[in-house]
């Protein structure tokens, strides 16, 4: 599930309206706006456990209508090039657990609890995608945290 957020272009960057979809397997999702006026708008996108991410343009929106954006095919897609490479295309940070826009040892505490006691199923804590909390989560975790990964928007 992936939650997408109309920003206005302008400070303070009001949240205009939002949308949650489903990724497909090809990574693909359409997220239709029903409530924001036309406009140009920055597009933020986050999901249950990654950081929140912002395009790096403001895109055009006709009202009830999507906006068509690939943050996959290059880092310079998102704003301060916040995004991480996986074979070839990039992704957006896992592991901000708590949803504070950092990821550091207050997500690292939980997702090393629930790999202790070896915790499955759709959890915030699974940061891997693969219904387990275990030590491949806390790796993904521990390294972003170490490389200070954090939400960057304008």
């Amino acid at each position: 599930t992936v939650h997408a957020y109309l920003r206005s272009a302008a400070p303070p960057y009001d949240c205009v309206d939002s949308a949650t979809t489903f990724n497909n397997t090809a990574g693909n999702a359409l997220s239709i706006f029903y409530n924001a006026p036309g406009g140009n708008y920055y597009l933020a996108i986050n999901h249950r456990n990654s950081i929140e991410t912002w395009s790096i343009v403001t895109g055009v929106l006709q009202p009830g209508s999507g906006i068509t954006y690939d943050f996959t095919n290059s880092v310079s897609q998102a704003y301060g090039n916040n995004l991480k490479l996986k074979g070839s295309k990039y992704f957006i940070y896992g592991g901000d657990v708590n949803q504070d826009g950092y990821i550091d040892l207050s997500d690292i505490i939980p997702i090393h609890n629930n790999s202790s006691i070896f915790a499955a199923g759709y959890l915030q804590t699974d940061v891997t995608g693969d219904n387990f909390t275990d030590i491949s989560d806390l790796l993904l975790a521990f390294n972003n945290a170490l490389n200070n990964v954090h939400l960057i928007r304008p």
